[in-house]
């Protein structure tokens, strides 16, 4: 930064007095050695704004349009494999991994300018196999490893979303595998396309929810999936719970239909071990409203615990 001191002259000697001349002076030193701090310190405010963040992370993706279109993903693929058929590969099949010529970089940090790693967003066991865990990755899809966690291998890469909020193994059979895209745990996060199911234990997947959780606006952000556990092991028959941006959903048939049990951002949701009718779930909504909620009848309605929490 650079400081000049305009000085107006009168037959070679300045008009004002002394003393103002010299509060001038004073002035313009105290601004000079201020200045380095104040550039500092303005360059630190914009570094750490989260909003620009946010900003430069959604613009690059909306770009022309504004916002970024609904089912984009979807989109980009399918035009993307009809130039160049056979350049994504289709789901893996009878353990051919579609990671083919790529070598892993992990567990340690990608080596970037912030030394991250990608967001692990959901971890569910096998309950009769500990060695056998899916995971859901911020934008990676869902993965599984048969050894404990000694190799992995991705299983939804060819799907409608690699966006994952959730993963939840039926505790009755558990080759019975739901997965809630959208991940819900930030701004720079991604919507998803309803939720995934498996039936082969990852093999292959099917949408589910697309009316409710994939509309044409953008889709939803699925938090927590949670299987009742009276009803579980069926296909057509359990009661499956999706915590999401949109509301929590209930659905009676194993996920082909939802409906919605609770408004607002629902951000978390778990079942009483004891008893599978109690549920709590974490509400963000209107102010006042806020907070926690109880259900007794299994989700048919709900009461506010929040009366102790702070406004």
């Amino acid at each position: 930064m650079t400081i000049r001191l305009a000085v107006a002259h009168t037959g070679g000697l300045p008009s004002a007095r002394p003393t103002q001349w010299l509060r001038l002076l004073v002035l313009g030193v105290a601004i000079v050695s201020m200045a380095p701090n104040l550039i500092s310190a303005q360059g630190r405010g914009r570094e750490g704004n989260p909003r620009d963040r946010l900003n430069y992370f959604y613009h690059q993706r909306a770009y022309p349009f504004g916002k970024i279109p609904p089912r984009a993903l979807q989109s980009a693929r399918a035009r993307y494999k009809a130039r160049w058929p056979g350049a994504i590969p289709e789901q893996s099949v009878q353990g051919v991994s579609s990671t083919a010529g790529w070598a892993p970089l992990g567990p340690s940090a990608i080596s970037d300018f912030y030394k991250s790693a990608g967001r692990v967003t959901a971890i569910a066991i096998d309950p009769t196999n500990a060695n056998v865990i899916y995971v859901g990755a911020a934008q990676g899809g869902v993965w599984k490893t048969g050894d404990g966690g000694t190799s992995w291998a991705p299983l939804t890469d060819a799907e409608c979303s690699l966006a994952i909020g959730a993963v939840a193994v039926d505790p009755v059979t558990p080759s019975v595998v739901y997965a809630g895209t959208g991940e819900a745990n930030g701004f720079d996060s991604y919507y998803g396309c309803g939720v995934l199911r498996s039936t082969d234990g990852g093999a292959t997947w099917e949408q589910l929810g697309a009316a409710a959780f994939d509309t044409p606006t953008g889709g939803a952000h699925v938090s927590k999936i949670v299987i009742d556990r009276a009803t579980a092991g069926s296909l057509t028959g359990s009661t499956v719970f999706a915590a999401t941006s949109v509301g929590l959903y209930k659905s009676t048939n194993s996920g082909i239909t939802w409906t919605e049990v609770l408004s607002g951002l629902v951000t978390d949701l778990v079942a009483d071990p004891t008893n599978n009718a109690t549920l709590y779930a974490g509400r963000v909504t209107l102010p006042g409203e806020t907070g926690v909620y109880k259900s007794t009848d299994g989700g048919g309605s709900w009461r506010s615990l929040s009366a102790g929490f702070p406004p």
